[in-house]
């Protein structure tokens, strides 16, 4: 998937984090951006990656070895990811973290690449859905995805902010 695809599946992840935890304005608007961010982590193997591109000729210096869709995403990345965040932050922000790291993963594994998310036990690139449903990245499928994330996390503010009563309780 492309970044502006894994930054709004992590920002909808941050969300979820937020709401389950009952945070408030600031805190939502902090673990939303924080998982974002994470969302965009496993791309630094990437040269056009968000975050490397950001580190200018030192990330490409440092993290020329890395090979895109390589070690930083893996399961054994996450892990580390997920300890130090664990370890170093407070649980919520750990927390959203470990699934805006966990969204960009899945959200690959759905891509016609697919992952090699069992190295290094297991080297060869694994999917979540069969062949014909999977997506192409950049592709218009990633497209609408983009845009129903985008709308589901719109209408989630939204009912936040509002306090939109229970639709069901409406009915007779």
């Amino acid at each position: 998937m492309m970044g502006k695809t894994h930054l709004v599946i992590g920002a909808a992840a941050g969300l979820g984090v937020g709401v389950a935890m009952g945070a408030d304005w600031r805190d939502m608007l902090i673990l939303t951006g924080v998982a974002a961010l994470a969302a965009l982590l496993p791309d630094i193997d990437h040269p056009n990656g968000s975050i490397r591109q950001k580190m200018g000729f030192l990330g490409h210096i440092g993290l020329f070895w890395l090979s895109h869709r390589g070690i930083t995403h893996t399961l054994l990345a996450l892990a580390v990811v997920e300890l130090s965040a664990f370890y170093f932050l407070p649980y919520a922000l750990a927390l959203a973290v470990a699934l805006g790291y966990l969204s960009h993963l899945v959200a690959d594994m759905v891509t016609r690449n697919g992952l090699p998310i069992l190295w290094p036990l297991y080297r060869r690139h694994l999917h979540l859905l069969p062949r014909p449903l999977r997506i192409s990245t950049g592709g218009i499928i990633e497209t609408m995805i983009f845009f129903a994330v985008v709308f589901l996390m719109g209408f989630s503010i939204l009912y936040r902010v509002y306090e939109i009563p229970d639709l069901y309780a409406l009915l007779p």
